[in-house]
This record gives structure tokens, C-alpha cells and sequence, in this order.
């Protein structure tokens, strides 16, 4: 990630973050000899996103929003520590391709 780059979530001060993208290549063979195309290519791209922060009313719903992208949620995480101060770690994934 770029110096100088914010990235937001609501509800959470945010201390650390990190957004990875990846892309698979799926390829699947034709069942049958003499069939046209012979292979079958796709390209699963994906955006996963691990976030840290203090919680500010973030709420443990089944998405939340970074850097204009809608991720999927896929783990949170809350642990309260000194002085009644709770952090957050929330994971999650988006698909460009259903998007």
C-alpha cells in the first residue's frame, strides 16, 4: 500500500490494514476427444482485506466497506484491553468478477 494511503471503515479507528489481491487461473479440460475448445480457461481474481482498529461502534455485520469496495466478512475478532478500550481484527473478501 502506498505511503499516504487511508483507508476507512466505519465504526473503527483503523491502526493497521493491509488489502492483498490475487488472481488464480482455472483451467479445465474438455471431457471429450474432437470438442471445441479443447480447454477451458477462467480467472478467479479476489481482494482480501485484514484489518485492525479500535472499536468506535463498528458492528459485526456480514460485510463492511474499504477504499470503495464491499468486502464479504469472513472473521472478526473483538478483545477488550486496558481501560476498557476494545480492538478489532476483521478479515474479509471481495470478488471483482461478481461485482
Amino acid at each position: 500500500m502506498a505511503v499516504g494511503t487511508t483507508i476507512s471503515v466505519s465504526g473503527l479507528v483503523v491502526t493497521n490494514a493491509t488489502l492483498t489481491g490475487t488472481v488464480d487461473q482455472l483451467i479445465t479440460e474438455s471431457g471429450t476427444e474432437n470438442t471445441v475448445p479443447p480447454v477451458k480457461e477462467a480467472y478467479n481474481s479476489r481482494v482480501e482485506a485484514s484489518i485492525e482498529g479500535i472499536d468506535d461502534g463498528f458492528t459485526a455485520s456480514g460485510s463492511f466497506s474499504a477504499k470503495g469496495l464491499t468486502f464479504q466478512t469472513t472473521s472478526v475478532e473483538k478483545r477488550r484491553t486496558l481501560g476498557d478500550v476494545t480492538k478489532v481484527s476483521v478479515r474479509g473478501i471481495y470478488y471483482p468478477d461478481l461485482a
